[in-house]
């Protein structure tokens, strides 16, 4: 997109959802960056992104020594990256904010956020769910990785399991209907299970799924305990894809790929989720899981090109 640039910061609070879009970002525009972690006291924590009138240096002074040598790019994700990059932007830096920080877009050069938090803004660039680095290039790559999913039976549904978010009610009923489901499609066409959950899956749910397939081949990550995490070589060799509903990441990645995508219990969803579900049954990308997990055409979703290309006309040589 632009020259090759090496002067930029790629700020987040160490969430890896904050993580994942802000370097995502980066690496799509060709960028190299020097990755920060911030984490500002409990008060301004609180704050953020506004400024807190009772530190100059909410970051510390490492990052108050750093700011005095800022980069000419920062990209933050989160609240607390959007309270670094409006600090860096007042010292000079070019600043790109991924997420609604909640307060007025003209503190960031730029604000990147998702169409279901409907902000506002002539700095605005607004994206169909979240950033990330799933596309055909990535996937590609995954599946050249020696990988045991070749030789499980097809169809291979992959089961992304989240956790209790803000965004929908999630608990054991969820999980109890969803893999009632699955198991009825698994007796009735065969095939196999790939089934990789989040850190905020409570420890207790995974354990109970864990168990639920101790005596299966199914391949189960939750956490390291398990070995190597296996969500991007799932991406990769899945034929399907099924999801809880809480987590506008997961849904926005499985959206990219070719795949047919089935979300449990949609109705769950609530507020900014329920927006972006049900735009996505609208223009016919997922569908709600049900015994009979039918496949339908699929194009794959994702927002990064478009958002790239509405950056050019801020981001000056």
């Amino acid at each position: 997109m632009t020259d090759k640039v090496d002067n930029c910061w790629v700020i987040h609070d160490g969430a890896a959802g904050n993580r994942k879009q802000a370097i995502a970002l980066a690496e799509a525009l060709g960028w190299g960056f020097e990755e920060k972690i911030v984490h500002p006291g409990m008060l301004a924590k609180w704050s953020a992104p506004r400024l807190p009138w009772f530190t100059k240096k909410p970051f510390g002074e490492s990052f108050a020594e750093e700011m005095k040598n800022p980069p000419k790019y920062v990209i933050g994700c989160g609240r607390q990256g959007a309270l670094a990059t409006r600090m860096m932007k007042s010292v000079g830096s070019f600043a790109i904010q991924i997420l609604d920080p909640k307060i007025p877009s003209h503190h960031w050069d730029v604000v990147i956020a998702p169409s279901h938090d409907r902000l506002q803004g002539s700095n605005v660039i607004s994206c169909l769910g979240s950033l990330h680095d799933v596309n055909p290039s990535s996937l590609h790559a995954w599946n050249l990785r020696a990988s045991a999913f070749q030789t499980m039976l097809s169809p291979r549904t992959l089961v992304l399991i989240g956790g209790p978010s803000g965004m929908a009610t999630f608990n054991e009923g969820l999980i109890e209907v969803m893999f009632s489901h699955l198991e009825y499609s698994l007796a009735k066409e065969g095939g196999s299970l790939i089934i990789c959950g989040s850190r905020r899956t409570p420890k207790a749910f995974a354990e109970k799924i864990r168990h639920r397939f101790s005596d299966s081949n199914f391949p189960v990550w939750f956490d390291e305990s398990d070995g190597d995490n296996i969500y991007t070589s799932a991406l990769a060799w899945a034929d399907r894809i099924v999801l809880t509903p809480d987590s506008v990441n997961m849904i926005s990645e499985a959206c990219a790929t070719k795949l047919p995508v089935y979300i449990a219990q949609p109705e769950r969803a609530m507020g900014r989720m329920k927006i972006f579900i049900d735009h996505l049954f609208g223009i016919g990308r997922i569908k709600s899981l049900n015994k009979d997990l039918i496949a339908y055409p699929v194009t794959p979703l994702n927002t990064m090109p478009d958002v790239i290309a509405q950056l050019k006309a801020f981001i000056k040589p």
